[in-house]
């Protein structure tokens, strides 16, 4: 519908570069910086989907997102906004190597973050870690969400929206 269009605008859906990190030692190895993915993920389908391209059912304690992205326009307040619909567990995000704000904790809220200061120009390489302890922490709230599957609950999942 033409009033939900809007010019300055960028929907980040699509092909992401993507990294399992099940021993939690990314931030260490410097994966926000100049670190090569070894694979790819179709957002915003979580890793466990077919249609994310990754289909791996197995529990992950931590994934990687990185993407570069054209920002093709200057946003007419001068602040660019990123903008994630949901994100689970704990989130960090940085912008071209730069840590942008402190991690988001929470999985059922979106969250944004001004990235204005961190990009460059007319791009940015955002890459996001997101930690998912589901499960392996009682006082984080899974809903129906286990590892084990049985006749209520559903298989676990994590994916940036």
């Amino acid at each position: 519908r033409p009033q939900f269009e809007r010019s300055e605008w960028l929907n980040l859906n699509g092909v992401w570069d993507f990294e399992i990190d099940n021993g939690v030692s990314g931030k260490e190895r410097k994966m926000f910086a100049d670190y090569t993915f070894n694979s790819k993920i179709n957002v915003p389908f979580c890793p466990e989907s077919e249609l994310s391209g990754v289909n791996n059912k197995d529990f992950m304690n931590a994934v990687w997102y990185k993407k570069v992205v054209e920002l093709p326009w200057k946003a007419s307040d001068g602040r660019t906004i990123l903008n994630i619909g949901a994100c689970d567990y704990t989130t960090t995000v940085w912008v071209n190597g730069t840590q942008v704000g402190f991690p988001h904790i929470g999985g059922y809220v979106a969250f944004s973050y001004d990235i204005t200061e961190e990009y460059w120009e007319d791009f940015a390489e955002i890459v996001g870690i997101e930690y998912v302890k589901i499960n392996k922490d009682t006082t984080i709230s899974s809903f129906k969400q286990e590892l084990r599957m049985n006749e209520i609950y559903y298989m676990l999942n994590k994916s940036l929206c």
